[in-house]
């Protein structure tokens, strides 16, 4: 990436001329930076990438090919080499000018465009009053769906509805269920505190004491939610659509050929969904810490006096307090 050039992103505002080291701070706190988890969180681009299995589904193949490496970098890194091509506007987008005289003969109003004269001898209030009368006779307002006619990336945002809380939510809980595939989800909805007034631990065993069995099945509806929409998110983003949680068939089962398809179950999730597979250690060796933060952090727990056992036990259910 040059520094100092323009370069415009749906979702990131009011940056228009901009350092490089300005452009990744703002990428790596927008939606693009979840893009660029859930897409790493894809059990078939990363079995497709480190174990060069050929993919045969021409969309998960090409998003393969133009995300590249998404596991070997850190995300400035990553967005150096990637962001531009993927995210930005390959055309800016328009803005208001003001026409020379050659302009205005050769103008014709257009379903995009109109061609207003301004006059500069009344107040500003009302020419914005007069400015805005106009606007509601002629513009779409609702109807127009702005990514569809002025949205130009070759990888466009599926929608600006989504918040990034969410987004990273649903991201700790499915990371939660593959490295605790036999936790309980009423205990991930929990430890992540994902609704802290829902009070549901307690002593003894996994008996659920009628006190707390409100709590328990809003924690578990809480906590299932999440995973069901961070699981669409990903097949979405298998496609190159993001963030988007629309209902699509596992991708496992198109993506690979039957030989194929074979070995990414094995590498991935097991023939039982809890082996110890080389998914699982990946997804261990670098979110493990990340997600053990997220939890002492979300519970007031301090990880200097506990041990790795204690935080595990907790993690997984087996404990519910210290």
């Amino acid at each position: 990436m040059k520094n100092m050039q323009k370069f415009q992103y749906k979702g990131i505002q009011n940056l228009k001329e901009f350092s490089l080291k300005a452009e990744l701070n703002a990428l790596e706190n927008s939606v693009y930076r979840e893009w660029y988890e859930f897409a790493r969180l894809s059990p078939v681009l990363w079995s497709s990438y480190q174990f060069n299995l050929k993919i045969k589904d021409d969309t998960i193949k090409k998003v393969s090919t133009d995300f590249n490496n998404l596991w070997g970098k850190n995300f400035k890194t990553w967005a150096i080499e990637n962001a531009r091509y993927l995210f930005a506007e390959q055309d800016l987008f328009e803005q208001i000018t003001l026409l020379d005289h050659s302009e205005e003969k050769s103008f014709h109003s257009t379903q995009k465009k109109i061609v207003i004269a301004v006059p500069l001898t009344i107040r500003k209030g009302e020419l914005v009053k007069q400015f805005r009368e106009m606007l509601n006779e002629h513009h779409l307002g609702m109807k127009l769906n702005v990514l569809d006619v002025s949205h130009f990336a070759n990888y466009k945002i599926f929608n600006l509805q989504f918040r990034k809380n969410v987004l990273l939510n649903e991201r700790l809980v499915l990371v939660y269920r593959w490295l605790f595939p036999k936790t309980p989800m009423w205990v991930i909805a929990d430890r992540l505190q994902l609704s802290p007034s829902n009070k549901a631990r307690f002593e003894v065993g996994f008996q659920v004491p009628s006190v707390h069995k409100n709590s328990f099945h809003r924690l578990n509806s809480i906590g299932g939610r999440h995973l069901f929409k961070a699981r669409r998110r990903v097949l979405n983003a298998e496609r190159g659509s993001f963030p988007n949680a629309s209902n699509l068939a596992s991708s496992s089962l198109s993506a690979f050929f039957k030989s194929n398809h074979d070995e990414y179950t094995s590498l991935t999730f097991g023939e039982k969904g809890t082996e110890k597979t080389y998914w699982r250690k990946w997804i261990e060796k670098n979110y493990f810490t990340f997600l053990k933060n997220i939890v002492l952090e979300r519970n007031d727990l301090t990880a200097s006096r506990l041990t790795d056992r204690d935080v595990k036990n907790f993690m997984s259910g087996k404990t519910n307090h210290f």
